[in-house]
């Protein structure tokens, strides 16, 4: 697994609760900054920044900005006079532990146990370039995870998906859902123009579904036939 520490801002704002354009703004405008966001494209984001975040934004209706401002200032001195940052960028800490604010507590809470499922849904799925043309798969094998997502929201039962891919679970069902959640499809997707460049269409065919009561997708779909220049 990627940096168990820092995250990207589509996942921050899973833990946080947020949008990821919250997430940025918040970069921006830096009430997070380093060592809770590490320098690089897309600023990475430490989980606990992510809850700091969630504080800062979701707590606006109940505490005067001044008084977040204060908790999160109070906090990051206690981090460092404790020598506890490490964990707590990582959300190792518990959230009565003596160096977070009170009123943090029950942010630092909810991030935690939303950053245990972002744990859960990257050990359960898998994106490479060399596997189904970078789409999201189930780790271990090659199937899509739009195909059962897919179905699921379009009526299909997970027992009757269960006949084709046994390995399903409720639990792996659940993170996939939280995948998406964090990486809708369409663009986690990648584009034959983008594998192939030096392809093009030739023709297009229109496809119907099949009599399998597991295709994913009961409609008319699109699909261009390919061809390679010489």
């Amino acid at each position: 697994m990627r940096n168990a520490t820092f995250i990207t801002p589509a996942e921050a704002a899973y833990i946080a609760e947020l949008s990821e354009h919250d997430i940025n703004r918040a970069v921006d405008e830096h009430i997070v900054s380093q060592p809770f966001v590490a320098p690089g494209i897309n600023s990475p984001i430490s989980r606990l920044g992510a809850a700091f975040i969630s504080f800062y934004y979701n707590a606006a209706d109940v505490i005067p900005v001044k008084t977040r401002k204060a908790a999160l200032e109070s906090s990051i001195k206690r981090i460092a006079v404790a020598g506890k940052l490490e964990p707590a960028l990582a959300l190792k800490l518990s959230s009565k532990d003596s160096v977070f604010a009170p009123s943090l507590a029950k942010h630092i809470r909810a991030a935690t146990t939303r950053s245990q499922e972002l744990n859960v849904a990257l050990r359960a799925i898998s994106v490479s370039k060399d596997v189904m043309w970078g789409m999201p798969v189930f780790r271990g094998t090659r199937v899509l995870v739009e195909t059962v997502v897919g179905s699921l929201e379009e009526g299909t039962s997970l027992a009757l998906l269960k006949e084709s891919y046994a390995f399903l679970t409720e639990d792996l069902v659940q993170a996939a859902k939280i995948y998406v959640q964090i990486y809708p499809l369409q663009r986690r997707a990648v584009r034959l123009a983008e594998s192939h460049p030096n392809w093009h269409v030739t023709s297009i065919k229109t496809i119907y579904p099949t009599d399998n009561e597991l295709a994913p997708a009961h409609r008319r779909v699109s699909v261009s036939k390919l061809g390679q220049d010489s």
